[in-house]
C-alpha cells in the first residue's frame, strides 16, 4: 500500500469517537484464544453436571444441566446481538474513512 503523509479530517460522530477510544485502548492479548477459554470456562459447568447425571442416573441433574446451559446459550445468542451493534459502527467509521480516502487521493 502506498502510504500518504496527507491529513484527512473525518468527523466522527461522538458514539464513534469513544468506539475508536475503547479499540485503540484495548489490549492486544484479548485474542481468539481467549475467548475460546471464556467460553469453556462459561459452559463447563453445564456439561459436567450433565455428564455427572448420566453417569449417576439421575434425570432432575440431567435436566437442571439442560436448563443451565439453554440460559447459558440464551446469553451467548444476547452477547452476539450486542456485539453485531458494535460492528455496525466499526462500518460505519470505516465507510467515513474510505470515502476521505479517495476523495483526498483524486485531489
Amino acid at each position: 500500500m502506498m502510504e500518504s503523509n496527507c491529513s484527512i479530517d473525518i468527523e466522527f460522530t461522538e458514539e464513534e469517537r469513544r468506539y475508536i477510544q475503547i479499540m485503540a485502548l484495548q489490549s492486544e492479548k484479548f485474542s481468539a484464544s481467549a475467548r475460546i477459554l471464556y467460553n469453556i470456562v462459561f459452559y463447563l459447568p453445564a456439561v459436567a453436571l450433565g455428564i455427572y447425571g448420566i453417569f449417576d442416573g439421575s434425570f432432575k441433574t440431567v435436566g437442571v444441566a439442560f436448563v443451565t446451559l439453554v440460559c447459558s446459550m440464551a446469553y451467548a445468542f444476547a452477547a452476539e446481538f450486542h456485539e453485531a451493534r458494535y460492528t455496525r459502527l466499526a462500518h460505519s467509521i470505516f465507510r467515513k474513512m474510505w470515502a476521505r480516502m479517495k476523495n483526498a487521493q483524486q485531489n
